[in-house]
């Protein structure tokens, strides 16, 4: 609403008050909304007993676009709760985002993050990978490792691209075991 829609809801001397406690505003060029929850490392304080990463043996098995929605269920697992996932319909207990990092780092980084948050008991997490747009491959590295090595993992249930207003298809939204 414009100032003159507003003059009957104030007096001049609130406009004025709130301008002066307001102060100096900038006008932001994007109107996408950032994840439902911030970026983290995983807790590197606990005493985590799980598998060693170089123990969870896992390959390639299927190589994805950057562009590309992704998802994997393991047998089992209910048809709501798949359904809630796509939709993003979730309480996401934790946030990895692996930018940066090279494919060794995002690999242990990510196989710490799934064990710090299922100690925790935490259902539902997000992995942020990106699209691959800066790859000097010819696809995605962090996607596609993420997206197999979650396939793979024992303590995975299902995986699935998450909303755009979350990062489309930069991120994942994973369930974990109980």
């Amino acid at each position: 609403m414009t100032e003159d829609k507003l003059k009957h809801l104030t007096t001049n001397d609130d406009s004025q008050l709130f301008r002066s406690s307001v102060g100096e505003i900038k006008r932001i060029q994007s109107d996408k909304l950032p994840p439902n929850s911030l970026p983290s490392q995983p807790n590197k304080q606990l005493n985590i007993k799980h598998q060693h990463p170089a123990e969870l043996d896992f390959t390639y098995e299927q190589t994805v676009e950057g562009s590309e929605s992704v998802f994997f269920s393991r047998e089992g697992v209910n048809g709501k709760t798949v359904k809630r996932m796509k939709r993003g319909d979730i309480q996401i207990a934790d946030c990895l985002d692996l930018h940066g990092l090279n494919e060794k780092s995002a690999e242990n980084t990510i196989n710490q993050f799934i064990a710090s948050n299922h100690s925790l008991s935490h259902r539902y997490i997000m992995i942020v990978h990106g699209k691959g747009h800066g790859s000097n491959k010819k696809y995605p590295v962090l996607k596609n490792l993420a997206v197999n090595l979650l396939s793979s993992h024992p303590d995975v249930l299902a995986l699935t691209t998450a909303i755009q207003r979350d990062g489309g298809t930069g991120a994942l939204y994973v369930l974990l075991k109980k």
